[in-house]
C-alpha cells in the first residue's frame, strides 16, 4: 500500500514538472522571439556584438499583431453580447442600473444602458 502511494506521488510530481517544462518551452512569445533572433542571424557566438534592437522590433511587431487579433475577437464578442460592456456587467445577467450622485446638488440619477429593453 505504502509503495503504491509513493509511486502515485512520484508520478504526480513528474507530471507537474513535465507540464511546467512543456509550458515554458511552448510559450508563443518565446517561440516568436526565437524566430526573430533566427531571422536576424543571431548565434551565441555573436552575443557580445549582436544588435538586439532589430530582434526586439520584430518581437514588438508580433505582440502588436497578437493584441490586434485579441481586440478584434473581443469586438466580435461584444457585438453579439453587448451586456458585457461597462462597469456593471454580470456575466449573462441583465445589466444593473448605473447610478451617480451630483455632489453640488445631492441628487442621485440612475439609468439603464441603451441596449436593455
Amino acid at each position: 500500500m505504502r509503495e503504491n502511494l509513493i509511486a502515485v506521488g512520484l508520478l504526480m510530481v513528474a507530471i507537474m514538472l513535465w507540464t511546467y517544462v512543456a509550458t515554458a518551452e511552448a510559450s508563443e512569445s518565446n517561440n516568436a522571439m526565437k524566430r526573430c533572433l533566427i531571422q536576424n542571424d543571431y548565434t551565441p557566438d555573436k552575443f557580445d556584438t549582436f544588435d538586439f534592437s532589430k530582434a526586439a522590433a520584430c518581437h514588438s511587431e508580433y505582440r502588436i499583431f497578437k493584441t490586434q487579433v485579441e481586440y478584434q475577437a473581443m469586438r466580435e464578442f461584444l457585438k453579439h453580447k453587448p451586456w458585457y460592456r461597462g462597469t456593471k456587467w454580470n456575466w449573462e445577467d441583465r445589466v444593473e442600473l448605473t447610478c451617480h450622485t451630483e455632489f453640488h446638488t445631492g441628487v442621485t440619477y440612475c439609468h439603464r444602458p441603451a441596449y436593455i429593453e
